[in-house]
This record gives structure tokens, sequence and C-alpha cells, in this order.
């Protein structure tokens, strides 16, 4: 750890007795030698400080614990816990990556890229303005299945979106089916070869998807 740095927490792993296989508690083991694999916290002294003074006085954050630690005690029920799964939490400015073993958190990593980028290549696409995206990217998101059947004739789809401003925008949706495909699936590409290097893929049991970017279609 760097002078600058300090652990914060420690998070269990898993356990093992002589060398053999991995568990989550010692409770009602026997053996002779008992081994444990932890997985640190560290988090920047400077970082801490702030986050002490952005908090009321009267508390004082005594742990700290990992987004993906989190996320998997949210998102995770005890059948889940029982196989290799990969939690991928599609955020705004973020993609982060976590993959647990047997309910054990074995590996994490974070992209620098979300939601928000899908968000910026539609401004960019159909020009408009970003809350306007924002809007569009949730409608369809959520209303993909119903909007597919909208077809006129000549096999374009225009529709017609009215805006929380007020306005309305014809919007080419086989457009914005593209640019969002496009994003996604280089998204998805990058969180997959994340998810190769931890060399957990043959064991993988399967990926769940989470984050304000899962509802895309």
């Amino acid at each position: 750890v760097a002078d600058d740095e300090e652990v914060v927490r420690f998070l269990d792993k898993a356990y093992s007795i002589d060398s053999g296989k991995s568990f989550m508690s010692v409770i009602g083991k026997t053996g002779s030698k008992l081994e444990a694999r932890y997985l640190a916290c560290i988090i920047k002294k400077e970082v801490a400080e702030q986050i002490n003074k952005t908090i009321p006085k009267r508390m004082t954050a005594s742990k700290f614990y990992t987004s993906a630690s989190a996320k998997g005690a949210i998102y995770l029920n005890n059948e889940d816990k029982k196989y290799v799964v990969a939690l991928v939490d599609l955020g705004a400015t973020t993609t982060n990556i976590a993959v647990y073993s047997q309910g054990c958190l074995s590996a994490e990593a974070s992209l620098p890229f979300g939601s928000d980028t899908i968000t910026n290549d539609i401004v960019q696409g159909l020009e408009l303005t970003k809350q306007q995206a924002i809007e569009l990217k949730h409608f369809y998101g959520l209303n993909s299945k119903e909007i597919i059947t909208q077809r006129i004739p000549e096999g374009k789809r225009f529709i017609t979106n009215k805006f929380a401003d007020d306005t309305s925008v014809e919007i080419d949706f086989d457009k914005y089916d593209f640019i969002v495909r496009a994003r996604v699936q280089e998204i998805a590409s990058y969180v997959w070869s994340v998810i190769a290097k931890f060399r957990l893929t043959n064991n993988l049991s399967y990926i769940l998807l989470v984050g304000g970017g899962a509802e895309l279609k």
C-alpha cells in the first residue's frame, strides 16, 4: 500500500482446509490447516477525508464497501451464489464488472464508459438535445417490443415522439436502432474481453445485467 493510501476493509473471498475445496464458512469444518483468501479494499486517504467532510458531523464513515460487493449483496440471491455469475452494472459513466464464485467476489473491473456514451451518440446521430436523447433512450428501451411492430409499407419506421419540453420530433427508428445497437455491441465486446481475462468463462453460468443501461434493447 502506498503512503497516500489505506486499507479500509478486507472482504473474505473463500476458505479452504488442508488445501481442499473452497467454501464460504468455517463453521462445522475440521482439519489441520486453514487457508483464507481476502480481497483488500484500498482507498486514497484524500478520498476518505473528502467523504467524511461531506457527511453530517455527527457521523463518520468507519466502513467502506466496494461497489461490486454492495451490488452483489443486493442482486444475487442464495440460488445465484451456488454458481459462477458475472454481474455487469451498466451505469451512466462507467460499466462495472464483478464475477462471483460460490457467493464470493472473485474478480472485479471497471470500464470508463456507460450509457452516457450511448446518449451522446444519439445526440450527434439524430441532432437532438441531450435531454431529448435521454428521454428517447428511456422510452425506446422500455417499449422496444411494441415499437418494432410499427412498420409503414416501404419498411421504414418513422415515429413521432413528443418530449417533456412539448416539442415533437419525427424519429427514424431504424437509424436510432443502428446507433444504439452499434455502441451496445461495442460495450458488450469490451465487457466480454474483461470477463475472459478473469479465466472463469469455462465455469460461468450466466451474466446478470443491471443498472440504468440494462433497459436498452
